[in-house]
This record gives C-alpha cells, structure tokens and sequence, in this order.
C-alpha cells in the first residue's frame, strides 16, 4: 500500500492523470489490493467505513472548527509573541522544522511546521512557547473515536508558508483526520485546494 500510494501521489502531482487512473484501476488476482474509493483519496493507511468529503460543512462542520474561531484572538496573541519575541527560544528547542520539503516548490519556498500535539502526546516545551493555545486545545483532545493507526491520528501543528509557495497535491498519510486549518496572518490571497474545489483562506476562519 505504501509504494502504491507513493506511486499514484507523483503521478497525480504531476499531472499525470491518465497513467494514475490506470494505476489506481488496475487489479491483482481479480481485485483491487487497497478498498479506496476515490482517486482524489488514496493514502497508504486506509480504513473502510468512514465517511468522507472534500470539504465538511453545514450540520457535518466538527464542532472543533467553531471552538477554533471563537477563540482565534488567543491563537493570535500567541503566534505574535513567538514570532516577535521569541524567536531565538524556537530555533534553540529545535520544535520548528521543515514540514514536508518535498511538498513546498515556488522561488525560496518555505513550509515549515510547529508542532504541539501527536501520538496522544503534548510537547511541553513547545506548549510553553504558546500557552493559550495549548490550554485551550487540551480541553478538546484527544478526541478520536477511532484507532490511533497512524502518528498524526490527531496532531495539533501551526504551520508557516512563505509568500510565493505552494504546496503541491498529496493526501495525507491515512484518511482517518480531518483537517481543520485555522489561518492566522498574512492568508490574503492564498488558497487550499481539495479534490478539484478551491477556497479561499482567511484571517481568523478555519
């Protein structure tokens, strides 16, 4: 499943729509070896049953995502103290990496990642650098109501995209998340793209 999957994300991010749907159709001993239903969803780790869609609105919306909103001015106070006044703490604890630099393309591409939460386990040092955020977000998870089979089940991340990438097409490791994106700063003009629709990110909305 692994190199499968690996094998239809370059095709797709490539444009290479015909050889993946070959791909992504072809069977072995008269069956298809992963239950995917969908090109547009095909990661390694795959479990049957759950629903899925490219975006979750109206009565579907997770009702984190209006937790978020409601108190994204904490989330802010808190990124504008990492970014302007601590600075030298982030680099020297080693928390922020690149996120998936094979993903990021554009002149100077930048996508790097600051995480808080993975593997049902906070980062502490990380949580001291935002502490609102991770006060109010550990009042929410764990949440999931499914088997941890994957590291990132459910992961708490701030992420930083320079001005002028872009992060090509990819699924995600499995499709047990869901990913709810809260923009921060500086999203005017961007967007998030999801099995062919695309929307538009904002300040302050997930």
């Amino acid at each position: 499943p692994y190199h499968l999957a690996n094998a239809l994300a370059i095709l797709k991010a490539s444009g290479e729509t015909k050889a993946a749907q070959d791909l992504f159709d072809e069977e072995w001993r008269g069956r298809k070896p992963i239950a995917w239903t969908s090109i547009k969803q095909t990661p390694a780790v795959y479990i049957e049953g759950l629903a899925h869609r490219p975006f979750w609105d109206g009565a579907a919306r997770p009702r984190i995502a209006t937790f978020l909103e409601e108190h994204k001015a904490a989330v802010m106070e808190d990124l504008h103290e990492l970014l302007e006044k601590r600075r030298r703490a982030l680099r020297a604890s080693g928390t922020q990496v690149p996120a998936y630099p094979n993903l990021v393309e554009g002149q100077g591409g930048v996508w790097d990642m600051f995480q808080l939460y993975n593997s049902r386990r906070w980062d502490e040092d990380a949580c001291e650098l935002v502490p609102r955020t991770s006060a109010l977000l550990r009042t929410q998870l764990p949440s999931a109501d499914v088997p941890y089979i994957h590291y990132n089940t459910e992961e708490v991340v701030m992420f930083l995209l320079s001005p002028g990438s872009r992060v090509r097409l990819h699924n995600g490791g499995s499709n047990v998340p869901i990913n709810l994106s809260l923009g921060l700063s500086g999203c005017e003009g961007s967007y998030l793209e999801v099995a062919g629709e695309q929307r538009p990110f904002a300040d302050g909305q997930v």
